[in-house]
């Protein structure tokens, strides 16, 4: 303790400082990952995670937003991340600690900048593994004591508060300590409604305190409305605290100023008119290295009943009390790593970050798409209320048949019961039922945009069925669940294919319920409508793949089924000579057809949004026609040389490069479609059937088909941009004419033969002219161009490349076009090109640049006017609002022309109000807008902004992406023997996996390293936390990573990417859950690690190669041959539980 002479004031103690540094540690028997001095850092925002339907946003400055299911029913405001972050001091967590000496007392608020340089403090952050729990920690060096909060989680009991207090010194301490919660909301409140008009509502916040029950209650005297009518808000939150004595409780933060000056508080009772707060008063002491905990609790939406439940619990004895919280604290716990576990998230190996960074990946990524419940017990009642959600319409003798399903089913059951059933609807509806629960949107206070509903758990515990999210968002995570659940890849790949356009292309949204599309809103800024195009085809050609490696030749078996059906969204592509003249403006909404649709779906269910004939019939189509629709949707808009031209009013993977809509190229979508076609013909190979296309897409394959052979010549010497945009013309107008048909409701009902060999070839033709276009995208720099820029003429059809950018490495690196010394070249000049950013040791989306400053834009002198004579001569009062001339003779376009469009509209209304504006003086000054801000080569938001997509910055979903495709060429090099490519690819697959944030350290990834987050803007920390669509790509690297392959249905080991570091140095036990969802541990020796596959735990070791599957019924197969049988691969495919465990030996130094 300093001596009475000491004066803290205006110290400095930035030469104290300690460096950052991250380590794992254990906390009462918990693992934690912990970051020393991390007030050193940048503030960073996190997601604590919950089995249930809590939500916590929180910053590491310690502000934060907390609730449950929706920002509706918030304990702390919703709003965005920089308030939060912002909002420290006012909202969360407030504690005030009055240390006694013998002469007054030293004033501390520990994790406060109140008294920033007072005391010498060391502040730490821990997480622990799942992610669930969150300690701040501040040692004060000169009191010599420590506070830690704690915030977590209670199913039961709400949002959790721990706090604990620990005297480091020798000596016992008096202390008058204020402690709570302020700035917490009444129930009952509109988070729209609190971001527009948070101090109207505060005069109608009530705050009373139940003195009986030592319970808070934070209510609206009346609901907020402007009708005049009465309006009664019943709901409350409440607040209440055990482990504390509470000589005094606030409902307010009023008396913060006075406890900081005297130590002394009015007890309050009852407030009105004042944002909420609970703090307790008191006074202890703690003697010499003594500790003291605390705890309060918030929940929300409390009703008169319940309030009264909860105030005959609040009555018990404070002990039993906090053991019923913490014990379902810790059963909160245990069901998040069940959940994690369930879905192959446990693991242990020597580098523990690898470990837990697999283990945050795939909690995120369930969180995101959901994952299914136990296949033994689904519940028919549940799957019923999904089908009437779907269809209404089902015959009664139909309807009947699911009834007598049994209460509790296997998914087995349910497939025979549609087996069985002769309705194309039943079996339609069954195959694509995914009984998944835990999903949810992935909005956040960084991500605004996008509204989350977490709605786990059903009345009756059970688990709630049903998902949603982004189309763009939740195919990729199912494409990570599916591996381990390989049984629902077809689901998947069933409801992709179903919840797609007859014109090739899918609504914005999917739900259990459906799928939803956006719709035209003149009042939202960031309204549009239309279609992606990369993520489509990409995603799907993946889930396609993993349903052949795991169960080869059953996509086959599938092809010529007449069970699949179209979207009918209401959205209108206009014809080409509408597209020709505006390729930014090419879709109409069509609303007759949205209110037809929204009434049938109303009354029939989902179906009602299912394209029919115009007898009202659905249209049932085969899987083939489904497959040829969305290729023969992308040849219509190819352009030879170029890419797939994005005429859809919508970008690519990248939002922020909108501006490529219209004249954009993409040679993203096409790589991507090369590869999808490329499947399909090695799937397709020696297929000989008779195939039956509906008539209108039998015509546009015919038309396409002839376009195709009639240029083939064209691809030996190139093509002119003459021929180029003949092509253009004869493709467009192919589909042009389809899509009116299909709009005019003259879709034909009949069906036409077609034989599959025909469509084999039409698929090589096709690959013919992708490869011709991927060769001619080859930079000199020795990269590969992502998009072009189609320059359309009256009579020719140029290509302009734009700069290089990593989507178009990692599409590269994805095509089977590309050779693996092809992929090394390009992995070779990747580091030394200006995407790498040394910093971070990683890839940018595109090359940095510094724009002009405000100073330096919309300048014109007299030597920009050279060239423009017209514009010289000009009277310059015909242009006033045009044009205005500064004191230095500098001239400026007026600052309310945001681009020509507005420059072309003064000039009009110039002409028309009299003013001279020949031809050449209206070219000149648009050619001179042009030179001045050089629009032509605007991207989008992508090259003026400076974080998310924007410039500098790295968005770490791409570089999971390049980490994934360079994967994928290292394994085709292991299986071809090409061992030097192997070496080289295993250094940069390691080269790239090292600039991933799990590889860093806090300071240089700036958050938990463990955590994937969405970008790393320059110049700060990881941005945007938890559900990136990073998560995604992780989980399904890491499974090599750990030397599992399935290829052919059979499941493969190889060593050939395991790191050294995966083995243990010392024997532990391997914690995971089974099949079964039982908790299990297997002791580990030295030298090994251990994950699961599909929920079985797989051993591995190192020695001489040995395979040894150990079964169920007390029997084992062993074998020096490393891959299971197809019987066992099928079994762990399918989850049937007769494999136990397997260990496998890997060679030393594969």
């Amino acid at each position: 303790m300093p001596e009475k002479t000491d004066s803290f004031f205006f110290r400095d103690f930035s030469s104290e400082s300690g460096d950052v540094t991250g380590s794992f540690i254990s906390d009462k028997g918990e693992r934690y990952y912990r970051i020393e001095n991390v007030d050193q850092i940048q503030p960073f925002f996190m997601t604590l995670t919950s089995p249930s339907d809590h939500w916590l946003f929180v910053s590491s400055t310690g502000g934060l937003s907390a609730g449950r299911t929706n920002p509706e029913h918030a304990l702390f405001p919703y709003y965005t991340v920089d308030r939060i972050t912002e909002n420290s001091e006012n909202t969360g967590s407030k504690t005030i600690i009055r240390v006694q000496n013998g002469e007054g007392f030293h004033l501390w608020e520990p994790l406060s900048d109140r008294y920033e340089g007072l005391y010498r403090i060391e502040r730490t952050l821990s997480k622990n593994l799942s992610g669930s729990k969150l300690i701040f920690e501040e040692i004060n060096h000169d009191l010599e004591m420590k506070y830690s909060l704690l915030w977590t989680t209670s199913p039961l009991y709400g949002l959790v508060k721990q706090s604990r207090l620990t005297n480091l010194s020798t000596q016992n301490r008096k202390i008058s300590l204020l402690d709570g919660i302020q700035n917490t909301l009444p129930g009952n409140i509109n988070s729209d409604t609190q971001i527009r008009l948070s101090n109207l509502l505060d005069a109608y916040k009530r705050s009373e305190y139940d003195l009986s029950a030592g319970l808070g209650l934070f209510s609206l005297s009346a609901e907020l409305v402007d009708k005049a009518e009465p309006s009664e808000s019943l709901y409350a939150n409440t607040w209440w605290q055990r482990g504390l004595s509470s000589e005094a409780v606030l409902l307010s933060s009023r008396q913060i100023s006075s406890f900081r000056k005297s130590g002394d508080v009015k007890a309050e009772r009852d407030i009105k008119g004042k944002r909420g707060a609970f703090f307790i008063k008191t006074d202890l002491t703690l003697n010499a290295g003594e500790e003291r905990q605390w705890y309060f609790c918030g929940e929300v939406d409390q009703t008169h009943s319940k309030i009264c439940s909860l105030r005959q619990f609040l009555s018990r004895d404070s002990e039993e009390i906090l053991k019923s919280l913490e014990a379902d604290i810790d059963r909160a716990t245990e069901k998040l790593l069940q959940i994690i576990g369930r879905n192959d998230g446990l693991q242990i190996s020597g580098r523990e970050m690898s470990a837990v960074h697999h283990e945050a990946n795939v909690l995120f990524n369930v969180m995101r798409g959901g994952y299914p419940v136990n296949l033994e017990e689904i519940s028919r009642d549940k799957f019923l209320k999904y089908f009437y959600q779907r269809n209404r319409t089902l015959p009664e003798e139909e309807m009947i048949r699911l009834r007598n399903l049994p209460k509790s089913m296997t998914l087995q059951n349910l497939l025979d019961c549609a087996a069985a059933a002769s309705h194309p609807d039943l079996k339609r509806i069954v195959g694509e039922y995914l009984p998944l629960t835990f999903s949810r949107r992935h909005g956040d206070p960084s991500r605004p945009w996008n509204y989350f509903n977490i709605d786990p758990v059903s009345e009756d515990g059970s688990p709630e069925i049903g998902y949603e999210g982004n189309w763009r968002d939740i195919f990729q995570n199912w494409e990570a669940m599916v591996r381990s659940f390989p049984q629902f890849a077809f689901t998947t790949i069933r409801l992709f294919l179903n919840s797609t356009t007859a014109d090739g292309y899918n609504p914005y949204r999917i739900t259990s319920s459906g799928v939803d599309w956006e719709k035209p809103n003149e009042d939202d800024p960031w309204s549009n409508i239309g279609y992606w195009s990369d993520h489509q085809i990409i995603y799907l050609t993946k889930l396609l793949e993993i349903e052949e490696d795991h169960f080869p030749g059953r996509l086959l078996e599938m092809m010529n089924l007449d069970e699949f059906v179209h979207v009918d969204v209401p959205y209108r592509i206009k014809p080409l000579q509408d597209i020709l003249q505006d390729p930014r403006n090419t879709i109409e909404f069509d609303y007759e057809k949205d209110r037809k649709l929204t009434d049938l779906k109303q009354n029939i269910g989902a179906d009602g949004s299912l394209l029919r004939y115009a007898e009202g019939e659905i249209v049932q189509v085969s899987m083939v026609e489904k497959l040829l629709v969305l290729i023969l949707a992308k040849m219509v808009n190819f352009i030879p040389g170029g890419g797939i031209w994005m005429n859809t009013q919508r970008p690519e993977w990248n939002d922020a490069n909108n501006a490529l809509v219209g004249y954009g190229l993409s040679m993203v979508t096409l790589t991507y479609l090369d590869r999808f076609v490329s499947f399909l013909l090695t799937i397709m190979e020696g297929w000989e059937e008779s195939c039956l296309l509906h008539k209108n897409t039998r015509e546009l394959f015919t038309g396409i088909e002839s376009v195709l052979l009639e240029n083939e010549c064209s691809l030996q010497d190139g093509f002119s941009d003459e021929s180029r945009r003949n092509i253009l013309m004869q493709l467009g107008t192919a589909g042009s004419d389809y899509r009116d048909q299909l709009y005019s409701q003259s879709y034909s009902m009949e069906k036409v033969q077609i034989d599959s060999s025909r469509i084999y070839s039409f698929m090589s033709l096709i690959r013919k002219f992708l490869k011709s276009s991927i060769d001619e995208n080859f930079r000199e720099d020795g990269l590969f161009n992502s998009y072009n820029r189609l320059n359309i003429g009256r009579d020719a059809a140029g290509i302009a490349h734009l700069y290089e950018m990593l989507e178009g490495q990692v599409a590269i690196l994805s095509s089977p076009e590309l050779s693996v010394e092809q992929a090394v070249g390009i992995l070779e000049k990747m580091p030394v090109s200006p995407l790498f950013r040394e910093d971070q040791n990683s890839y940018m989306l595109y090359p940095n640049r510094d724009l002009a400053g405000f100073l330096k834009k919309n300048r014109i002198d007299e030597k920009d006017l050279k060239n423009f004579p017209s514009v010289v001569k000009a009277d310059f009062q015909s242009l006033e609002g045009v044009l205005e001339t500064d004191e230095e003779g500098l001239s400026h376009f007026s600052p309310d022309f945001n681009n020509n469009t507005f420059l072309i509209k003064a000039l009009e209304e110039k002409r028309k109000a009299g003013f001279s504006i020949s031809d050449d003086l209206f070219d000149e000054l648009l050619d001179l807008y042009e030179k001045s801000f050089n629009h032509k080569d605007f991207t989008g938001r992508s090259g003026t902004f400076f974080a998310y997509e924007g410039l500098g910055s790295i968005y770490w979903h791409m570089v999971s992406k390049l980490l994934l495709a360079v994967q994928e060429k290292l394994v085709t090099a292991w299986k071809d023997g090409e061992t030097e490519a192997l070496v080289n690819l295993k250094k940069a697959y390691r080269n790239i996996r090292s600039g991933l944030g799990y590889h860093k350290t806090p300071d240089n990834y700036g958050a938990f390293p463990s955590d994937p987050y969405s970008h790393t803007p320059l110049g700060s920390g990881a941005k945007q936390p938890g559900m990136t669509g990073q998560v995604k790509e992780e989980v399904v690297t890491r499974l090599l990573e750990t030397g599992v392959h399935v290829q052919n249905g059979r499941l493969h080991f190889t060593s050939v990417l395991v790191d050294d570091e995966e083995y243990l140095p010392e024997e532990a036990d391997f914690m995971y859950f089974d099949i079964h969802e039982n908790k299990n541990t297997i002791p580990l020796g030295k030298e090994s690690f251990g994950f699961t596959f599909c929920s079985v735990p797989i051993i591995a070791g190192r020695g001489t190669p040995r395979l040894t599957v150990h079964f169920a019924d007390g029997g084992k197969r062993v074998s020096d041959q490393l891959v299971c049988t197809v019987d066992e691969s099928l079994s762990l495919f399918t989850r049937q539980g007769n494999v136990e465990n397997i260990e496998v030996i890997f060679p030393y130094g594969e």
